[in-house]
Formats: structure tokens, C-alpha cells, sequence
């Protein structure tokens, strides 16, 4: 009884190493897997983030762009009242600087 007792024991053993063996084998596969599905996710949201980068970037130097083209007009205008005013130029002017002048001293 003694060695059909080891053979059953044996022939367990077997069995659960093989099983064993197959979830190392099933494991390793879905580690694989997902280490692909996390590699493709990354590179997904890379890709996303450059092409926000991207949107970025174009649209702030659009911006910039619109903006100096304002600042030019504005100051293509403020030129104008200044040859059209020059007395009312030079009063104003004169003016802010004695206000600053005094605000400057008070310090």
C-alpha cells in the first residue's frame, strides 16, 4: 500500500507542477500583453500631448501676431493725435510728468 499510496502522491505532484508550470507559462504571456497595452496607451497620450502642444503654440503666435499688428495700429494713431494736437501733446505730457515727479518724492 505503501508505494500505490506514493505513486497517487507522485502522480499529484506531477500534477500540480504542471499546472504550475502553465500559469508561470499564462502569466508571463499576459505580462507581455499588457505591457504592450501599456506601451500603445503611452505612446496614444504622447501623441495627443504633442498635437496639444502643437494647438498651442500656433495659437499663441497667432495671438502674438494679432497683437503687435494692434499695438502698430495704436501707435500709428496715438503719432496721429500727437502731430494733429502738439500743444495739447506737450501740456499732457508735462503734466503726467510733474504727477510722477511727485508721486516719485513721497516715497
Amino acid at each position: 500500500m505503501a508505494t500505490r499510496t506514493s505513486a497517487t502522491e507522485d502522480s499529484k505532484t506531477a500534477e500540480l507542477e504542471a499546472q504550475i508550470a502553465t500559469l508561470k507559462e499564462d502569466l508571463a504571456k499576459l505580462a507581455a500583453a499588457s505591457e504592450a497595452a501599456a506601451a500603445e496607451k503611452a505612446g496614444a497620450a504622447k501623441e495627443k500631448l504633442r498635437r496639444t502642444a502643437d494647438d498651442l503654440a500656433r495659437s499663441g503666435s497667432d495671438q502674438m501676431h494679432a497683437l503687435g499688428d494692434q499695438m502698430g495700429r495704436r501707435y500709428a494713431d496715438a503719432e496721429a493725435q500727437v502731430r494733429a494736437h502738439p500743444a495739447l501733446s506737450l501740456g499732457l505730457a508735462a503734466g503726467a510728468g510733474v504727477l510722477l515727479g511727485l508721486l516719485m518724492s513721497r516715497r
